[in-house]
């Protein structure tokens, strides 16, 4: 058997037995479990990643070529390891870590899109999962972590060794919080069906007060209200006035509350906000390269890894050029999101790129990154998008 031979029946049995898909949930699965990180990674590097690329043909090529949110966001990731080459201030990362994690999010993003067209019912499995799976693990994390921590006081930290971070916690399950409401629950029409996705996303949006990330917190009731809003949910927003309402009352109130929700003040944000415009003079158009050393010290001696601003991120690592694409892929991806709303009444996928396009105003500051967090409220839905927005197109063989 010829080499050729052996690719067709690989390819055929991956086909067949819809290896790729089986493999997508298994990582999602994985995401949200594994106390390793090294287990998530490295089962998306040894085996989506090879498998993926064995399975690509120049019939999908040409489908991605056609589609301009993929065009733009891989215009973006190319950009941003070009900027290697004018790189100052190098930091630990070399340019072989950035082009890699390239590769991993083309994989990821291509995937994700390829999916959305061929999978059948493919987003209202992967919704569903993500439901099921955010509610387990929910309710897992708050007995495992407040057996031993003190409740509610301390912030609650989920079992996957990714979410541990309060912050990263609370905005993946904000977006599962978003995505049984205003997906699961909106398709649902037996009302008992709906009154348990309805305790499920309570019990999901228990989880994430609990990690007490404030900014998480407000994007996800800025989310909620917009989407009340424009889908003249007037249900919703009597809700979210009362939570408000209750909120502000035991604010004032409550003197522990209080604490909580300003003790730490604004967390550096604009000094870090300054300091790193500091960092941009004199690059402003070209930016410092993406290997740039972003470490910053703060006022008080605290060391602070990155900007905690995507935005400004990008002017940082790829100036105003880079942001300029950044605001692009954005504005295409709320484009087809609200095209998609206005056609088929589902909001969801609207709802998330505004929910992590307000996220990555508080965290992160690169979109280049490993399989983690970013993946799954910023990349996903964009993904996701970039699929719907090309149903109209032929789907790839």
């Amino acid at each position: 058997m010829n080499v050729a031979n052996l690719r067709t029946n690989i390819l055929a049995f991956v086909e067949d037995k819809q290896i790729n898909l089986k493999l997508y949930f298994l990582f999602v699965l994985i995401f949200f479990v594994s106390p390793n990180l090294r287990l998530h990674c490295n089962l998306f590097y040894g085996l989506i990643i090879p498998v993926y690329l064995l399975s690509l043909n120049k019939t999908k090529i040409r489908f991605f070529l056609g589609s301009r949110i993929w065009l733009v966001t891989m215009a973006l990731l190319v950009y941003l390891v070009l900027t290697i080459l004018w790189e100052k201030n190098t930091g630990d990362k070399s340019a072989t870590y950035y082009i890699r994690k390239v590769v991993y999010l083309f994989v990821f993003f291509s995937l994700t899109m390829e999916l959305s067209l061929t999978g059948p019912r493919f987003v209202e499995k992967l919704f569903s999962f993500l439901a099921w799976i955010g509610t387990a693990t929910a309710v897992a994390s708050m007995l495992y972590f407040y057996h031993a921590a003190p409740f509610p006081a301390a912030r609650l930290e989920y079992i996957a060794d990714q979410l541990h971070n309060a912050v990263f916690g609370g905005i993946i399950y904000g977006m599962i919080v978003l995505i049984i409401y205003f997906y699961i629950m909106k398709k649902t029409p037996d009302r008992k069906r709906r009154w348990l996705y309805g305790m499920m996303a309570a019990i999901v949006a228990g989880s994430v007060v609990l990690t007490q990330s404030r900014g998480p917190l407000g994007i996800l009731l800025i989310t909620f209200i917009v989407g009340g809003l424009l889908t003249r949910d007037f249900k919703l927003l009597i809700v979210l006035a009362c939570i408000i309402i209750l909120g502000a009352t035991l604010f004032t109130k409550n003197d522990s509350i209080q604490k909580a929700v300003t003790q730490r003040g604004l967390s550096y944000r604009i000094e870090l906000a300054e300091k790193t415009i500091n960092m941009i003079k004199g690059d402003v158009f070209f930016g410092k390269g993406i290997t740039t050393d972003q470490q910053i010290r703060a006022n008080d001696g605290f060391l602070l890894y990155h900007p905690h601003n995507v935005y400004l991120g990008m002017v940082l690592y790829g100036g105003l050029a880079a942001l300029f694409i950044f605001l692009l892929l954005l504005a295409m991806a709320f484009r087809e999101s609200l095209r998609h709303y206005f056609l088929t009444g589902d909001i969801i996928l609207l709802a998330l790129i505004l929910f992590g396009a307000g996220n990555i105003l508080i965290d992160q500051d690169k979109v280049i990154t490993h399989p983690g967090p970013f993946w799954f409220f910023f990349w996903l839905p964009l993904a996701l998008t970039a699929g719907i927005a090309a149903q109209k197109s032929e789907a790839p063989d």
